[in-house]
Formats: structure tokens, C-alpha cells, sequence
């Protein structure tokens, strides 16, 4: 089949990654489905592409040993917001809107709008006791949880990484936190309910690193 072969040679004789075959043939399916609606097809020729299995690495987390680090040698602007991250397992588009009107210690929870959602959903996650001791030190903080732009997040946490000798992970704090916290508490009912994937079994819980408990245990320990 014509689509088929294009799918396989996308880069020039060269087969693609399964993730990219996977990418373009849902758009392409997509778009078939629109002409179908249209009457300008009879069949969708994408469904006669099989889909190719994807097999997923385990994403980069962070030993408990370099976070410890990390967080101890963090500047006081950057603490909060590297401890969120690590313990409240927040996307980052999120931990860069979060306020601290929306960290309610005393409650126990912070606050995700629906404004700031990817999911477009408000909900509620829970302050584990580790990260209530690291926020008790900013209790007295307004506005934003990251003060500065976007993107000084990303500069200040690698230049500090680089300070130390270690690498700064795309998204290893959220994968950290679920990963971790999976091991622990075992609740990916609980994981998925805070950090908003579709559904229970989506998401963190096959995106995760397999972590023993033993070392999660020491995860939920790190303290300032």
C-alpha cells in the first residue's frame, strides 16, 4: 500500500523511530476520517496500517542522593519551586503559575486552577509531610511560587546542576515524584487521581522508573 510504504520511508530510505510511524499515522488518520465524513473516500487507507509496537525506556529520575544535593544547595528563589516539582509532582507549566495563595499548609493541599490544568480541570494535591517542612520556611511568601520569567526556571536549575556536577533532567522532578511515589505509597489510583492523567492506568504508571521501596522510602525523607 501506497500510505504504508510513505509511513515506512519518512526519512529517505531510512525507517523512523515506531513513536514517529505512530505520530503521523494517527494525523493521517485523522485527516482520512475528515475526507470520509466528506463522501470524498469510501475507506479510511490508514485503517489497513498496523501500528507498530512502541516500546518505552524508563524515563530519567533523580537519585535520592543528587536531590538531596540539589535541593541543599538551591538558592532560597529557586527551593520552592524545585520542591513542588519533586514532591508534588507538578507539571511544569503548572509549578511556573502556581501562587502561594493556592498552597494551603494548613489544609494540607495545594491547589491546581483549571486555568493552569492541562487537563483544563482543578484539582488537589496533597502536601506530604517532607514538603510541608520545606514550605513552612516560605510561609510568609506572596505571589508567585517562581518569581522570575519562564524560562530563568530552566537556566538558574541547569546552571546550579552544572555547579554541582550533575545534569538537569527535563521533567525528572515529575517523573521523580511519580516513580517514587508509586514505590511507597502504592496508589496509582491516587497518583493519577493528584497529577491528572486520564485515567488510573495511564500515564505515570507506564511511564515510570521502578524504584525498591527501600530507596522510596529514603525519597520521602529528604528534608531541608
Amino acid at each position: 500500500m501506497e500510505t504504508e510504504e510513505w509511513l515506512y520511508d519518512l526519512h529517505n530510505g531510512d525507517s523512523p523511530a515506531p513513536q514517529t510511524i505512530v505520530n503521523w499515522r494517527a494525523t493521517l488518520r485523522a485527516f482520512f476520517a475528515w475526507a470520509l465524513r466528506q463522501k470524498l473516500l469510501e475507506t479510511n487507507p490508514l485503517d489497513a496500517v498496523v501500528r507498530p509496537k512502541v516500546v518505552r525506556s524508563a524515563p530519567a529520575i533523580w537519585s535520592v542522593s543528587d536531590l538531596d544535593r540539589l535541593l541543599h544547595a538551591a538558592p532560597p528563589e529557586l527551593v520552592p519551586a524545585l520542591v513542588v516539582g519533586a514532591f508534588a509532582g507538578l507539571r511544569t507549566s503548572e509549578l511556573l503559575q502556581l501562587e502561594w495563595g493556592e498552597i494551603g499548609l494548613e489544609s494540607g493541599l495545594i491547589e491546581i486552577t483549571a486555568s493552569k490544568a492541562k487537563s483544563a480541570r482543578r484539582r488537589l494535591v496533597k502536601i506530604e509531610s517532607n514538603l510541608a517542612l520545606w514550605l513552612t520556611q516560605c510561609a510568609d511568601n506572596t505571589g508567585k511560587v517562581w518569581p522570575k520569567q519562564w524560562r530563568a526556571y530552566h537556566d538558574d536549575a541547569s546552571t546550579l546542576c552544572q555547579r554541582l556536577g550533575l545534569e538537569w533532567r527535563e521533567n525528572g522532578l515529575r517523573h521523580s515524584f511519580a516513580s517514587y511515589h508509586l514505590a511507597h505509597f502504592r496508589d496509582a489510583a491516587a497518583l493519577a487521581l493528584e497529577n491528572g492523567p486520564r485515567e488510573p492506568a495511564h500515564g505515570f504508571y507506564h511511564y515510570r522508573e521502578v524504584v525498591p521501596p527501600e530507596v522510596a522510602a529514603r525519597y520521602w525523607e529528604i528534608r531541608p
